[in-house]
């Protein structure tokens, strides 16, 4: 009787871990799928996978929350996350929490259900997966447009002041003299003069007319001119001419390299129990050792299963890196850790993804917990993972 209920708990042990591999699998294929960009079949809920777990028989079916279906008393509900890749971003497109898109040649990741019409840029819904590579050199310049047209002219300025007059020339020289006019009218009778001697008597003549009076004689020369006056105050300038059209645009720069630098998996048993309370973070599972230059990021995903056998703890976990060369293991996320129990129900997957730009190193990086609780989690089993480095 006890050989056969030993045998029968061994199976279902080895029924839960198959099923659960089964689904780690099916998870870690469905994000590899949605990096590369490949359409699948939507998941009910959105983003979400809502399954329940018979308590007897320990068999997992998957429900949709949307056309009502739930889990039985007789059943304990779970669920997890995934990616989905929802292409370029769009402000007439609602989003969900763990939704990937693209905007402004960089890949960002829902947090929460941002209201549509909500930016990837906006930190508060959305977090930075890859940003975009740097721009390609300027091309050369193109040629000069032709030059523009010549604008109309402008007015014409005011008309300067009077300039002084010039001095006055020299005098002309005398003009030719005239022709010699007709004789004049007889003068006046002179003095008598004494008398003289009788002379002989002569023939009296005929009185003549009297004459005209001559021509005018010619005006002389003009003298010559004064000196210039000064030149009046220029006129207001007129309108630019209208602009030319622009050159053709250079070519353009050389592709960016790519954002992608590698992808690094980790799977295996978590081998160890979990002891509580405690104040660091411990590395559940295996890690995966993974290099970076300054601005590099580290991108991942993992799921864990764990357990408690009776009670429950109280726990912080996510995705931790530590330096190759050991020390401190520190969160992604910083102090925006996840906490939640981990309940005495059998063991359940326990989901991670996360982003960090750690700096220049080689580090260790795997799936963490920080126990809070004085209970020990000693139900483990098994761990599945990666992360990807990008530009």
């Amino acid at each position: 009787m006890h050989e056969s209920s030993c045998r029968a708990g061994k199976s279902r042990a080895l029924l839960r871990r198959t099923r659960v591999a089964w689904m780690l699998g099916a998870g870690l294929i469905a994000v590899v799928i949605l990096s590369a960009g490949i359409a699948i079949a939507d998941i009910p809920d959105g983003n979400t996978i809502n399954a329940c777990r018979n308590k007897i028989t320990f068999a997992i079916r998957v429900v949709d929350k949307d056309v009502g279906q739930n889990c039985t008393a007789s059943e304990t509900a779970f669920s997890w996350t995934n990616w989905t890749n929802r292409g370029a971003w769009s402000a007439l497109v609602s989003y969900r929490a763990a939704d990937v898109v693209s905007y402004n040649g960089s890949a960002y990741i829902a947090k929460l259900f941002p209201p549509k019409g909500v930016v990837p840029t906006n930190t508060t819904y959305w977090s930075l997966l890859v940003s975009k590579g740097a721009a390609g050199a300027t091309g050369p310049a193109g040629p000069a447009g032709p030059a523009g047209k010549d604008g109309a002219p402008g007015a014409d300025g005011a008309i300067g002041p009077q300039g002084p007059d010039g001095k006055a020339g020299p005098p002309g020289a005398d003009g030719a003299t005239g022709a010699a006019g007709p004789q004049g009218p007889a003068g006046n009778d002179g003095a008598i003069g004494p008398q003289g001697p009788a002379g002989n008597d002569g023939a009296p003549g005929a009185d003549g007319a009297t004459g005209v009076a001559g021509p005018q004689g010619p005006v002389g020369a003009t003298g010559p001119a004064g000196p210039q006056g000064p030149i009046g105050l220029a006129g207001p300038q007129g309108p630019q001419g209208v602009q030319g059209p622009s050159g053709p645009a250079g070519p353009a720069g050389p592709q960016g390299p790519s954002g992608v630098v590698g992808v690094y998996p980790f799977n295996g048993p978590i081998g160890t129990t979990i002891v509580g309370p405690s104040g660091t973070y411990k590395f559940v599972g295996p890690t995966v050792l993974v290099g970076t230059t300054p601005g590099q990021r580290i991108t991942g995903s993992a799921v864990a299963t764990l357990g408690v056998t009776s009670g429950s703890a109280f726990v912080q976990s996510g995705l931790c890196y530590q330096s190759s060369g050991g020390g401190t293991i520190t969160n992604f996320v910083g102090v925006s850790w996840v906490q939640h129990d981990i309940i005495s129900a059998g063991r359940l997957p326990y989901s991670a993804s996360a982003s960090t730009v750690p700096g220049s190193g080689l580090w260790n990086v795997g799936y963490c917990i920080l126990n809070t609780s004085p209970t020990t989690i000693d139900r483990v089993d098994f761990v599945n993972g990666w992360v990807m480095v990008t530009n």
